[in-house]
């Protein structure tokens, strides 16, 4: 009974759901397509596995990795550069409409360009901005929301043939992305939110029919990608209650990510 209140009272405050004052019981239904550690969010097509944070739902695109962004993941950065012990590299910064639709169904900023050498590691992401209604005030303070925003490493000519398959582009290094920051929690804030990552690249081994590796190791990751993460949040636009149609939404939002180096190997000159 426990584990079904918890479960309620996250779905409760992650998706806005309104309470009259009046109790109200519905019980989760688990995704047996993940496992019995995954159950859906109420009123939603999302799956979430509330050990891990990892939330999966099924796209256009296929399967679509996230985690559920919460305070307890990372901490408040007022100079992003000194939270970082390594080099603190700049995905971008951007606006709403630099956002677009991928074929996940989810939206995403232009990549920037970049690789890490041997030895590195990406240790943090942080986030800073946030986009808003422009006719409406600022979010007040941190609070979570499924409008998030992750940062992912992909690589467009990566290539991957496991147990003879026709080798497939997996658009994203891996499914789960290396971190994510609710919308709501960095908007209107002075400062960045820091979140810790278990790193990148991805080393990859084809195999044949037989499950026998074929030729060499490779490494995934040639790019960072900001994109949206669970459902269907579309930040290009913002509602205001009192028109019509959607306008653009206000504010731009700001991506780094902390490169590393491993112990025993020299620093690569950037």
């Amino acid at each position: 009974m426990k584990k079904l209140f918890l479960s309620i009272t996250l779905a409760a405050g992650l998706l806005g759901i309104a309470s009259n004052g009046h109790a109200q019981v519905e019980y989760v239904k688990v995704c047996s397509l993940y496992g019995a550690a995954f159950h859906y969010i109420p009123g939603t097509d999302i799956c979430l596995n509330e050990q891990t944070g990892e939330t999966r739902e099924q796209t256009a695109g296929g399967t679509w990795y996230s985690v559920l962004p919460t305070n307890n993941q990372g901490h408040w950065a007022t100079v992003p550069q000194l939270d970082c012990a390594g080099t603190l590299v700049k995905v971008g910064t951007f606006k709403a409409s630099d956002f677009k639709l991928n074929a996940h169904e989810k939206y995403q900023a232009p990549p920037l360009p970049f690789k890490l050498q041997p030895g590195q590691f990406i240790s943090k992401v942080m986030m800073s901005g946030g986009f808003y209604d422009p006719l409406q005030p600022l979010a007040s303070g941190p609070q979570l929301s499924p409008q998030q925003f992750c940062l992912r490493v992909g690589d467009p000519n990566f290539l991957v043939s496991d147990m003879g398959s026709v080798p497939l582009n997996p658009t994203f290094c891996t499914p789960a992305p290396l971190a994510c920051v609710s919308n709501s929690q960095i908007a209107g804030t002075p400062a960045a939110y820091s979140s810790a990552v278990l790193g990148a690249p991805v080393v990859h081994y084809n195999t044949d029919s037989n499950g026998r590796q074929v030729g060499q190791p490779m490494t995934c990751g040639s790019q960072l990608v900001v994109t949206t993460g669970m459902g269907n949040y579309n930040p290009t636009t913002t509602s205001d209650p009192s028109q019509a149609n959607p306008i653009p939404a206000g504010g731009t939002l700001t991506a780094w990510a902390c490169v590393e180096q491993s112990l025993g190997i020299s620093t690569w000159p950037w």
